[in-house]
C-alpha cells in the first residue's frame, strides 16, 4: 500500500545503509513504496560521509557493516553535531545493544520486523517535522512580538525600573 507521507510538501528523505546488496535493495523498494525518497550506502563509512554532506530526515543503519558499524556511525554523527533521527536495523538485537541505542537516542529494530521499521521511520519523520514546524512558528512569533525595525532582535535600552534618584 502506497501512502503519501508528504502531503503538499517535499517527500521525506531516508538514507539506507547496509552492506548486503539484497537487503539494501529490498529496504529501498519497501520505503519507496511508502512514499520516501531513498538514498543508499553500502558501508558505514559511506553512510557517515553522505550524512555529513547531504540532508536526510531519517537514517536506517545496519549494525554489522565493514568499516564503521551502524552504532559507530550514529555516535560519529552525534559527535559531529549532526542531529539525525536514526534507526539501527539489526539481526543481533540483544538487551545490551538496545540499552546502548537508548542512551544514544537511536531506535533499535529487529531485521525480521519490516513493518516496525516502516512504522518507526514514519514516527521519527513526523516528530522531526513537528519539531521543525514548532521551531519555525516560534521564530515567526518572536518576530511578530519584537519592536518594529529591529528585524526580530530585541535591543536593550535603559532600564527604566532601576533608575536612581539623585538629589541635588
Amino acid at each position: 500500500m502506497t501512502t503519501d507521507l508528504a502531503t503538499n510538501a517535499e517527500a521525506p528523505r531516508v538514507l539506507v545503509a547496509d552492506d548486503e546488496d539484497e537487503i539494501r535493495s529490498m529496504l529501498v523498494m519497501c520505503l519507496k513504496s511508502e512514499g520516501w525518497v531513498v538514498a543508499e550506502a553500502a558501508s558505514g563509512d559511506e553512510a557517515f560521509e553522505r550524512c555529513r554532506h547531504e540532508s536526510f530526515d531519517v537514517a536506517v543503519l545496519d549494525y554489522m557493516m565493514p568499516g564503521m558499524n551502524g552504532l559507530q556511525v550514529a555516535r560519529s554523527l552525534r559527535f559531529e553535531g549532526i542531529r539525525l533521527p536514526t534507526i539501527l536495523f539489526t539481526a543481533y538485537l540483544v538487551d545490551e545493544l538496545k540499552a546502548t541505542c537508548d542512551d544514544l537516542g537511536v531506535v533499535a529494530v529487529d531485521k525480521i520486523n519490516w513493518d516496525e521499521l516502516v512504522l518507526r521511520c514514519r514516527e521519527l519523520w513526523e516528530r522531526r517535522a513537528e519539531a521543525r514546524s514548532y521551531a519555525s512558528s516560534a521564530v515567526r512569533r518572536s518576530r511578530l512580538l519584537s519592536p518594529v525595525g529591529t528585524g526580530g532582535q530585541v535591543k536593550s535600552g535603559p532600564d527604566l525600573f532601576s533608575a536612581r534618584v539623585v538629589s541635588a
